[in-house]
């Protein structure tokens, strides 16, 4: 019966019969009237329409003709009863031809004529097939109904018109309705050609089209899963798709993929051709596998293939990027051994490999080959030169270099703009861009786009905003890099409303998210935001498509499952990364690995680490730290030490963490006398013991009573210049906890005489107290800042927490006594004498010294500071720093900073000091060898203030770290040291000296030219009135070349003034000249950190800081600069004389 569902009944026939009605007369002429009412009427027409892949055992001469239409619908010349449908399609064929004649070329058709093709796709199946005579106009209606928006889709309707158009070899018209059912989500599509009654060729040639296509989407999976159906089915693809699917493999990482691909197409004789060949040897150096190129080229010479040029160049360029230059350079012979012309493509990449290393001689060796060999170096050739010279940080021979290129692009001035960036050199990537502009050449989006990173690294975010902008203005639009720098800068600055406005304008302006982006909006929300937000971002964005799914977020949040415990949520999340279609990276391993390890289920952890290496992933020196410290941690020092060796085997170098993992591990064994000679053996391998170590084994040496080796440990690491930590103090008091039996008090608090006894001496007494053998956390210690210590009062506050309960409610004095005497009784003999020479010294200064202006030794901002400085410190960022000083010359600051009352108040508080001093005949300890006159202010009870001023505005600072995120990897810093001086580990300033200096007559006249004792030094003139003193400076110099001479751009002088700060490296070599009249005071701060020269002794160049250092290698690079240059301007010369000549000739 007729399918009301499909016509709407009575509805149904009015609508066709208006649709016939408004057909054009002549085709109404043509057809009888009985036919018409039987179309109308009829109800058997549609009825047989309704049925898709019928079989029909009718031959028909017309083979093309009859194939198709047996295939997807029942037609007139199977039954006559379905006479009326043939004469419908018979009318819509019709119709689209005589309205699309080859006179008639602008179409006039309407969906209100169509209407019925548009909602069956099997009548439309039917007109096409009769109009495919004419492919051409059944391509273009096709595409017509395409556009309607009401058109019911049809894989089956897809497949016709590709059939028509294979055909008749109108592949171009066919890919673009491939292209169309692919967007469309059609990707059954190839099961319809494989598994229908096509013509095998035609069928053929179409699945290699639709591999073709999927390609060109780099859509990967679907590409790869389209050639596996064709190959079970017996459709082998030519060996130009084969390849084309190797690329798109490679493209897309897939490289064990590729090579199963590679193998089908060999097990199925599909015989491989040199295209194939450099499309798997491109495939192994991307994916790192260079056992497998070897295979690979050695495969090449087995099926005699000769390599091509693109085979040599890519065998140069992938040994060249994997630092491997010897093979490198054979296959470059090999190339001009075989006769193939030698181009700058094929000597760029060696360049780039030996630049890379930092081997700049062997670089420009390969320059003089190109030059003898008659090749000139490009502008890619120079740009190569310029991005390594940035990279090792000789940024000012890569200006050199650009500087002598004829013809610089806009390559060159964005590799040296982003040069100067990561060293923060933000004004001199802001004169290149001008001078880029200057040379007329027009920046591009990466230009924009280094700038905006270079003022977000700065903290004007505001620049950076103005500069999107301009760029806007220049008719150069923003893009995903510009938003995400953005992002960014502004997640670091901890301003999470205006990323998130940043990023929402991205999505509006209609820019999709990439990785990057994606996943530094999801770690600002972890950081500065809610964690379960982010991770419900992170599944929105995922279900909305902003963007795919990316391996970064998912080991971020696997790292923080396994940080809170919950092991099992963050196995089900790696499985989860296979299921979304990534692959596990080895920081994903390392994470779960540490999960199993801190769980103690150690065979997971092994099985979880084969897995790693089966699937070729390299684990690094942190995943082997994991892995040792974890056994080693257990017990299983057995473990540990196999994966230490096969960390060696496999070219990992161990660092000083993976050695002191081993070290806890044999402390914790009880291996006490291996673990020293394990320490001693680390000194020899050339890696130096840190805190860390010493502290592990001063520890251990506690736990068995060893004093004499504590004592001799913590001396050795005073000797080598380690500053002990909180982990050593605390080390130390578990010393002291066990000594307790010496370390008593009586009951009224006071120390007895017993406790002089030597140690192991039972002493008497029923009141003796001992000291807790754990800290009391819930007790809050007391505050010991303003008493006169001889260690850290923090330190006091620490150790008190470890104090029995009866001591606990003694006087302040008495608890800080008993501490202090515990202290000295296990400090070195040396450091032991030279502390209690110097408490002497301070206790006779606080007993008998009156002080003047007793509001001066504790720190008020708001009294000592000038508004201004107050303000430039309130925001703790970069810009406010620099808006209040001016940096008179490199790496030299001078500010406003005190109060005229504050200096008026701590000069009268200095000269009360010496009168005290003269009046009492006292003997006082100047600040250092070179002055004779002026005092230690932290004797006098200073300390406690200088250090907060060191705290709270030298070094004030916080510092949050993200793993696996590249923009937190670096940490991030506001303090003021950081910000400047950032080689000198600002944020660890840890300890101070402080002094006054006096200058004039009956005083010190000048000062001799010296670097300070200090990282970084603060100099405030207080006063007087005076004439001359100006410091004099002469670069910045390391150990080995402090006495070396000063170069012109290096001298510097500074006239100061009263109130105004002077900021610079302690390693700045300076001096005062004559102050000729008057009286000069000033305050100096040295501040200093056990950081910075700690790595000091791991270091051997300097040359980022050191103006010997860099002169130094600037020599060496100089001259292998100029003798390149030597040779260009030779071959050009003998260029020119070889061109007069010929050209003289021919006159």
């Amino acid at each position: 019966m007729f399918d009301r569902r499909r016509t709407g009944g009575r509805d149904g026939n009015t609508r066709l019969r208006g649709e016939l009605m408004a057909a054009p007369p002549s085709l109404l002429g043509s057809l009888e009237i009985d036919s018409l009412q039987v179309l109308i009427n009829s109800k058997l027409w549609f009825l047989s329409s309704r049925s898709f892949f019928s079989i029909s055992t009718t031959n028909n001469n017309n083979n093309n003709l009859s194939r198709f239409l047996f295939r997807f619908s029942t037609l007139p010349h199977c039954a006559a009863s379905s006479s009326s449908s043939s004469n419908l399609e018979s009318y819509y064929a019709n119709l689209i031809l005589s309205s699309h004649g080859d006179n008639q070329p602008n179409r006039k058709w309407s969906s209100h004529q169509f209407r019925l093709l548009l909602t069956d796709p099997d009548l439309l199946i039917r007109v096409l097939n009769m109009i495919r005579v004419k492919p051409e106009i059944a391509f273009r209606f096709f595409n017509w109904i395409q556009r309607q928006s009401d058109v019911k889709q049809s894989r089956q309707a897809f497949a016709a018109m590709l059939e028509i158009l294979a055909e008749n070899d109108l592949m171009s018209e066919a890919y673009l309705v491939a292209e169309r059912s692919i967007n469309l989500g059609m990707h059954e599509i190839d099961d319809l050609l494989i598994d229908g009654n096509f013509d095998k060729l035609v069928a053929l040639k179409l699945l290699d089209l639709l591999l073709w296509v999927y390609t060109k989407k780099s859509m990967a999976e679907k590409c790869l899963l389209s050639f596996e159906k064709m190959i079970r089915k017996g459709f082998l693809p030519s060996v130009r798709n084969c390849n084309i699917v190797l690329r798109v493999l490679r493209d897309s990482r897939m490289m064990n993929k590729a090579q199963e691909v590679y193998e089908t197409m060999v097990m199925h004789g599909i015989m491989p051709t040199v295209i194939t060949f450099n499309t798997m040897l491109d495939s192994c150096f991307k994916a790192g596998d260079l056992e497998r190129v070897d295979k690979i080229w050695l495969e090449m010479k087995r099926r005699n293939i000769e390599f091509s040029e693109v085979t040599y160049n890519i065998l140069i360029n992938g040994f060249s990027k994997s630092g491997k230059m010897e093979e490198a350079r054979r296959f470059h012979g090999d190339m001009q051994r075989s006769g193939f012309p030698v181009t700058p493509y094929s000597f760029n990449p060696l360049i780039e490999g030996y630049c890379k290393q930092g081997l700049f001689d062997e670089a420009w060796g390969v320059t003089d080959e190109m030059l003898n060999a008659g090749i000139y170096p490009t502008t890619s050739t120079y740009n190569i030169y310029i991005r390594a010279l940035c990279e090792f940080g000789r940024i000012d021979d890569a200006r050199e270099l650009l500087s002598s290129m004829a013809a610089p692009d806009v390559v060159s001035y964005n590799t040296l703009m982003h040069g100067y960036i990561k060293m923060r050199k933000f004004v001199e990537a802001s004169l290149l861009f001008d001078d880029l502009k200057a040379g007329n050449i027009n920046p591009s989006i990466v230009t924009y786009n280094t700038l905006i990173d270079g003022l977000c690294e700065s903290g004007n975010l505001e620049g950076a905003q103005r500069l999107k902008e301009e760029m806007t203005s220049q008719l150069i639009y923003p893009d995903v890099i510009t938003y995400t720098t953005l992002l960014k800068g502004f997640v670091k600055n901890g301003n999470l409303s205006m990323a998130t406005e940043i990023y929402d304008e991205m999505l509006r302006k209609g820019i999709k998210p990439d990785g990057y982006a994606y996943t530094t909006r999801t770690v600002g929300e972890l950081r500065l935001g809610d964690s379960e937000k982010a991770f419900r971002l992170h599944e929105e964005m995922v279900a909305e498509d902003h963007h795919a799914p990316d391996l970064t977020i998912y080991n971020v949040r696997i790292d923080g499952l396994c940080k809170v415990g919950n092991l099992e949520k963050a196995i089900e999340f790696q499985r989860k990364i296979f299921r979304v279609g990534l692959v596990p990276d080895h920081v994903t391993y390392t994470t779960v690995i540490r999960g199993y390890l801190e769980k103690g289920r150690f065979k997971m952890a092994r099985d979880l680490y084969d897995e790693m290496l089966s699937k070729r992933l390299s684990p690094s020196v942190i995943t082997y730290f994991v892995l040792i410290h974890g056994h080693a941690k257990a017990g299983r020092l057995e473990q540990a030490f196999q994966y230490s060796t096969e960390m060696k085997k496999r070219g990992v170098r161990p660092n000083v963490m993976t050695h002191n993992a081993l070290l806890h591990g044999m402390c914790k064994a009880g291996n006490i006398d291996e673990a020293y000679r394990y320490l001693c053996k680390m000194e020899e391998e050339g890696i130096s013991p840190n805190k860390y170590s010493y502290t592990i084994l001063i520890s251990k040496h506690c736990d068995l009573d060893k004093w004499e080796e504590v004592v001799k440990l913590y001396k050795e690491m005073l000797d080598k210049e380690i500053e002990p930590d909180g982990y050593t103090h605390r080390a130390l008091f578990k010393h002291l906890e066990k000594d307790h039996e010496s370390m008593a008090l009586d009951s009224s608090g006071k120390q007895p005489e017993q406790q002089q006894q030597p140690r192991g001496s039972s002493g008497n007494g029923e009141a003796r107290l001992k000291l807790r053998r754990t800290p009391n956390e819930e007790h809050e210690p007391e505050n010991y800042e303003d008493l006169p210590l001889d260690y850290s009062p923090s330190l006091f506050s620490s150790l008190e927490r470890y104090l029995p309960e009866q001591l606990l409610n003694s006087t302040r004095i008495d608890k800080a006594s008993f501490m202090r005497d515990l202290l000295l009784r296990y400090s070195p003999d040396t450091e032991r004498v030279r502390t209690l020479r110097h408490k002497e010294y301070r206790d006779k200064i606080m007993s008998s010294y009156q002080r003047k202006h007793g509001e001066i030794y504790t720190l008020d901002p708001t009294s000592f500071f000038t508004p201004s400085f107050l303000r430039a410190f309130s925001g703790k960022s970069e810009p406010n720093f620099r808006n209040i000083m001016v940096e008179s010359y490199p790496g030299i600051f001078t500010f406003e900073m005190f109060k005229p009352r504050f200096c008026e108040m701590l000069l009268a508080e200095v000269e009360h000091m010496e009168k005290w001093v003269y009046d009492s005949r006292s003997t006082i300890m100047r600040p250092n060898t070179m002055n004779n006159f002026g005092v230690v202010l932290d004797d006098f009870g200073f300390d406690n203030m200088l250090q907060k001023l060191v705290d709270d505005f030298i070094n004030f600072g916080y510092c949050c770290k993200f793993v696996f995120c590249d923009i937190f990897a670096d940490g991030l810093s506001s303090n003021l040291v950081s910000v400047l001086f950032p080689e000198v580990c600002g944020s660890s300033l840890d300890s101070h000296h402080g002094y006054i200096v006096e200058y004039g007559k009956d005083r010190d006249v000048d000062l001799g030219f010296h670097v300070d004792d200090s990282e970084v030094s603060l100099n405030v003139c207080l006063g007087k009135q005076f004439s001359g003193g100006e410091l004099y400076f002469r670069g910045v110099r390391c150990d080995k070349h402090v006495n070396s001479d000063s170069t012109e751009k290096e001298v510097y002088d500074y006239s100061h003034v009263p109130g105004h700060a002077i900021l610079h490296r302690g390693r700045h070599r300076h001096g005062a000249r004559a102050t000729t009249s008057g009286h000069r005071v000033n305050l100096i701060l040295w501040c200093r950190s056990s950081t910075f020269r700690e790595m000091k002794n791991y270091q051997r160049d300097f040359s980022n800081w050191c103006g010997g250092c860099k002169l130094e290698k600037q020599r060496r690079q100089r001259d292998s600069i100029n003798a390149t240059k030597e040779i260009l301007a030779r071959k050009a010369a003998e260029k020119t004389l070889v061109e007069l000549a010929s050209k003289s000739c021919a006159d």
